[in-house]
């Protein structure tokens, strides 16, 4: 989707893009997120939102709830709106598509704060080995220990890749070795 398409937000006075732009009608020749959009979450996980006050009533609306709804009509409860290239302020419809919440999980990235980059492989302490596990639907999965971390890696990576796919997060970066 190359061309930036503007539609009516159904909130009174402001229209949103196809790129996640919003602009005030009153001031349309100026495209902006307006004062009242706010960059909401934390410093490591931000969030595009807008607020207004409409009939007396405050409104907070998601910037890519917004966009998906408008471009691609209600979202049904049991699923989320999720950014494929994990980048939470790019908002654009081409970067939106609905997940249940475990492939949303799926596709986050590690925190900072995490000493082992690896999603899904530990240290086990008790056992002296590396410990693989993959959650799928709420359900974590144990795939086996490792004497070897590059081993457990691979293993992680090829489950994953299997049950998992196009929802998997950073561990894709992560090569296959051959063992």
């Amino acid at each position: 989707m190359d061309e930036e398409i503007w539609k009516d937000t159904g909130i009174e006075g402001y229209q949103i893009s196809s790129f996640g732009n919003l602009r005030s009608c009153k001031r349309s020749k100026d495209i902006f997120i307006p004062k009242k959009a706010a960059i909401r979450g934390t410093k490591s996980q931000p969030r595009a939102w807008f607020h207004v006050k409409m009939h007396e009533k405050d409104i907070n609306i998601s910037i890519s709830r917004l966009v998906w709804t408008i471009f691609m009509g209600t979202i049904p409860e049991e699923l989320w709106v999720d950014h494929i290239n994990r980048n939470p302020l790019d908002n654009r419809l081409c970067n939106l598509r609905l997940v249940i919440p475990s492939q949303n999980n799926h596709n986050s990235k590690i925190p900072k704060k995490y000493t082992n980059p690896h999603r899904g492989v530990y240290f086990c302490n008790t056992k002296k080995r590396w410990r693989v596990t993959l959650s799928v639907n709420s359900k974590r999965r144990h795939l086996g220990y490792f004497k070897d971390k590059e081993k457990a890696i691979n293993r992680y990576v090829s489950e994953s890749d299997k049950l998992v796919g196009e929802f998997k997060g950073e561990m894709q970066n992560v090569s296959m070795r051959k063992s």
